[in-house]
């Protein structure tokens, strides 16, 4: 039985929040009728919703424990530690190499499906098996093998003695079979990948080449191969490009010949793996001390960084994650969505623990336009994303909810009922309120997802909770870095607090050090992250400086500031780098009010700026235009185009009231808010050169891009 002030209650908030208000009686009676057909429903759709089993206390997530270091500062370590808090470093008890985990994979799912793609816009995906895969794999490592790359170390190079005894072969490509096929290819033959990316710019991709001493690049695009021929004269070790992709005849050709003037030598992809058929050699798998990778860094700042990523490291942050995620029961069903950069840790750990796993990788098209068709069709179960998509998720939705009253009252509703039962612990796509609101959500992301791993930046709460009331999927965000494996603190399954990155990864010790020039002391639970395990780097190539800055008695200095919340979870709250000091000596983080200004319904991205000569900051962003326009039409200004409404004095005055007020809710000192906002309409991007490939501000590219209108707007202020 219903407990009759239940459906009298719910009676009340339908007729609510449809306003029903003043009807007729007919009209009321079937509007009651309606809504005993919802309240039906949702009492039928609510007997499943059952909390997800937790096997941890959420009230203590991690423990401390001593590390006998000189300065005393306990760290923190998973629960899941093996006994006597032994880090953990073999993934699933037997994968000590990349190698391991893909072959691994292969016995699992009994030689399932392995790497999808669209051949084709509309197309259905199409898929290679793990022995496939595998096979192409070999004939690729064979083939580069007669390439004869064995005479890398004769480059020439003074330096050459301090690069790894390895083969380095440079992969310059978007995600795609053949990335992967290459990568398994290479460590089957203990050699090593160097990925470079677009967005690092000619200048950064011939540094890469010419510190690694790379002879052989694979490109997706002919644009790419000209862009290396360009620059060939100053890299005098490439010897070799591989063209993934068919083109036609008289391209190649032309492509060929420019290459040979320069005595490069142009391959297609089939002819490297007919190459490696003819000649096959057996395979030498790698060490867990190899070079799995050399991943440079997107650099923020100056050059990018070569960090040297061996097997051990890689599959030390697998064997965290397998324990770590073990609620979530991945298995040969489940389903990857890769559109996030190979050439990144992040997307290389979450493709590899799935193939360990068994699971299978879908790839997208290469447009990002298409993504969404692509995970339609594809029907991924897991999504290893970033804040921007899900903000991006946030927006669409949202401004479709508000395009009526009846709707913007029911999205609201549903949003609030939903958030409920995810801070119950339920996660579910079948209540009564995905039905009516959240369906077209879970159709645009294929339907499937059941889990959903953020990194690369912090997620705003708000959106955050959004995302899993929407989806119904776990959604869990991340903390790491390059230099140790992607991944060093998560969420577990079934947290539900927002803001927080979890506690450490069974694989990885988390401590907090003094950062005495910011006031800020270990023994006030807040300080630099720092982090040590098997998952930690070697260091970078040719780098002693930078080695030594970053890895300091045994442990990686991160630069990020961070504090444990009560239940031993670790929260980010700034970077260390980033701050700046304002004329009347008060140091600033920009990244922590960044995030606090964020969280404004006006602002889509935001840049704080503030000088050690002035005492005042200001800011720079991109607003939501949704929002800016919505504002306009409230306030008699709906005559004015959108360029016109972002130079209005009165529309920067909303949005700098706006922010500052969330500021000082936050607890935010005075001299923390802004005295002037200047808007922008072009969002900043990483094709425009103001974010790194992980989507992190370039804040030295900002300053540079803003210098007038920086000076203009402090010239007014004083």
């Amino acid at each position: 039985m219903v407990d009759s002030y239940v459906w009298h209650r719910r009676l009340h908030e339908w007729m609510d929040y449809l306003s029903l208000g003043s009807v007729s009686p007919t009209a009321l009676a079937a509007g009651v009728a309606g809504v005993a057909v919802v309240g039906t429903a949702l009492i039928y759709l609510s007997r499943s919703a059952q909390p997800f089993r937790l096997n941890y206390d959420r009230e203590c997530v991690s423990k401390e424990v001593t590390t006998g270091d000189a300065d005393g500062i306990p760290a923190r370590i998973s629960k899941f530690c093996n006994p006597g808090d032994e880090l953990h470093s073999v993934a699933y008890d037997e994968c000590r190499t990349l190698h391991d985990c893909f072959h691994r994979g292969a016995r699992v799912s009994n030689n399932g499906q392995c790497l999808g793609w669209r051949p084709s816009p509309g197309a259905p995906y199409k898929w290679m098996t793990f022995s496939e895969v595998d096979a192409a794999a070999r004939d690729f490592g064979a083939g580069m093998m007669t390439l004869g790359l064995q005479h890398l170390h004769g480059a020439g190079d003074p330096d050459a003695a301090v690069l790894p005894q390895q083969e380095l072969i440079g992969i310059y490509s978007q995600n795609n079979k053949e990335w992967m096929i290459a990568a398994e290819g290479a460590w089957s033959y203990s050699m090593c990948i160097v990925p470079l990316y677009d967005t690092l710019g000619p200048n950064a991709c011939t540094l890469i080449v010419n510190q690694a001493l790379i002879i052989v690049v694979l490109c997706d695009t002919v644009d790419k191969i000209r862009a290396l021929l360009d620059r060939a004269k100053e890299t005098p070790t490439l010897r070799h490009i591989v063209l993934t992709i068919p083109v036609n005849a008289q391209l190649m050709a032309d492509v060929a010949a420019q290459a040979a003037s320069l005595h490069i030598k142009i391959h297609t992809f089939e002819e490297i793996l007919t190459l490696g058929a003819e000649n096959p050699r057996p395979i030498q798998p790698p060490t867990s001390d190899d070079l799995a990778v050399v991943c440079y860094t997107s650099g923020t700042t100056g050059n990018p960084k070569g960090a040297l990523m061996s097997h051990g490291n890689y599959t030390a942050t697998l064997a965290g994650l397998e324990r770590h995620m073990q609620l979530l029961n991945i298995s040969p069903s489940d389903v990857i969505f890769s559109y996030l950069p190979l050439a990144h840790t992040f997307e290389q750990v979450a493709t590899s623990v799935m193939l360990g796993f068994g699971a299978s990788i879908g790839f997208f098209q290469g447009d990002m336009k298409l993504l969404m068709d692509d995970m339609e069709t594809l029907k991924p179960t897991i999504f290893p994303t970033v804040p921007r998509l899900l903000n991006r998720l946030y927006d669409n939705v949202t401004a479709k909810a508000r395009a009526s009253s009846i709707k913007s009252r029911l999205f609201d509703l549903a949003l609030r009922k939903k958030m409920e039962e995810v801070d119950r612990g339920v996660f579910r796509k079948t209540s009564i309120w995905d039905k009516l609101v959240f369906k077209k959500v879970h159709a645009t992301m294929g339907g499937r997802v059941r889990a959903i791993f953020c990194g690369s930046a912090p997620l705003d709460p708000s959106i955050m909770q959004f995302v899993r009331s929407a989806t119904g999927a776990i959604v869990l965000e991340g903390y790491g870095q390059t230099e140790c494996g992607a991944v060093t603190n998560c969420q577990l399954p079934g947290e539900t607090v927002p803001g927080q990155v979890g506690p450490p990864l069974p694989c990885s010790m988390v401590k907090l050090v003094d950062v005495p020039e910011m006031e800020i002391f270990a023994r006030d639970g807040k300080g630099e992250v720092c982090i040590k395990g098997n998952n930690v780097f070697k260091g970078y190539l040719k780098d002693e400086v930078n080695t030594a800055q970053t890895l300091k008695d045994g442990w990686l200095h991160t630069g990020d500031i961070g504090i444990w919340a009560p239940n031993g979870a670790l929260q980010i709250v700034d970077r260390k780098k980033h701050i700046f000091k304002l004329a009347q000596g008060e140091y600033i983080a920009p990244e922590k009010i960044e995030a606090i200004f964020s969280q404004s319904s006006f602002v889509a991205q935001v840049f704080l700026h503030g000088e050690s000569y002035k005492s005042c900051l200001i800011a720079f962003a991109v607003p939501h235009q949704p929002e800016i326009e919505n504002w306009a039409n409230q306030h008699g200004l709906d005559g004015l185009s959108y360029e016109a409404l972002l130079e209005d004095s009165r529309v920067k005055k909303a949005v700098m009231e706006d922010v500052n007020k969330l500021g000082k809710a936050a607890g935010l000192k005075s001299f923390e808010l802004i005295k002037e906002v200047k808007l922008y309409a072009e969002p900043w991007t990483v094709e425009n050169g103001l974010l790194t490939p992980t989507f992190k501000t370039k804040r030295p590219q900002m300053v540079l891009k803003f210098q007038a209108d920086i000076q203009n707007m402090y010239s007014r202020l004083w």
